[in-house]
């Protein structure tokens, strides 16, 4: 009895770069989890346990993060960043909440002070003609995250357009970006609450309806950047200053409470 001697092109490696390549595409593009790649390649004939694809990951993830580098780089020198937050587990982070909290319960806290929270910050960028699309997990708000992103944008690019909905954690030093907030947000926001104040919501979903319907014109006759903006100011500027008018009379006049939904 004897082994038969691999070829040449097998190398000495068990797993190839390529193979690596398609386990971590599977999971991080394809979005599968580690359970579910392991089912395909076991009907092939070629088990691989969850725990050999984390293993494989890890040896090329170094390749990855310099990429990952170079586009965070590129996207720091974006025109048009749109960014959100989300909210996610991370199992090595949570792991680290069981001292941080029994630490605040022995001295008399009922939670920790410690920010525990764990989220998702993506970032799309308009680079020229190209898009880039960044994410990064930990305990790092959005504002944080761009903060961070926009320490290497270079001091001749001038002020990003920044693009989010107006939750607190999106703020950043302001005077470093031109902040756009987006209505879609608000305008979702006023429909989920539209059984709670019908009468309230259908003024702002109505006012806003007009503003999209102004600005899906603008798209469908194919105007230039610049045209569009001056059709804003022209036909959407007014009906923005009215519903803003509005708003701020139910908050002056207290027709509305600052606590409720």
């Amino acid at each position: 009895m004897c082994t038969a001697a691999l070829p040449d092109e097998a190398g000495a490696e068990k797993y190839s770069a390529r193979a690596r390549a398609v386990f971590a595409g599977s999971r991080y593009d394809l979005g599968l989890p580690f359970s579910r790649v392991q089912g395909y390649p076991a009907m092939l004939g070629v088990p691989v346990p969850d725990a050999t694809q984390g293993e494989q990951i890890d040896k090329v993830g170094d390749g990855s993060e310099v990429v990952f580098e170079h586009l965070e780089r590129l996207a720091a020198q974006g025109e048009l960043i749109s960014q959100d937050d989300t909210a996610g587990r991370l199992v090595s982070l949570r792991k680290e909440h069981q001292p941080m909290q029994a630490q605040a319960e022995a001295q008399g806290l009922s939670q920790s002070k410690e920010r525990t929270g764990l989220l998702t910050t993506a970032f799309v960028v308009k680079v020229g003609e190209r898009t880039i699309c960044l994410d990064d997990s930990g305990r790092a708000h959005a504002g944080e995250q761009l903060a961070a992103l926009l320490e290497q944008r270079q001091a001749d690019q001038g002020k990003p357009l920044v693009m989010s909905d107006a939750l607190s954690r999106h703020a950043v030093d302001e005077t470093a970006v031109r902040r756009c907030h987006c209505l879609a947000h608000g305008r979702r926001q006023c429909s989920d609450l539209a059984d709670v104040f019908p009468t309230e919501c259908q003024v702002v979903i109505a006012g806003l309806t007009q503003v999209f319907d102004h600005d899906e014109q603008a798209r469908e006759k194919r105007r230039s950047p610049e045209a569009r903006v001056a059709d804003h100011q022209a036909s959407r500027r007014p009906l923005m200053h009215e519903l803003t008018s509005w708003l701020d009379k139910q908050w002056d006049d207290r027709l509305v409470e600052p606590n409720r939904a």
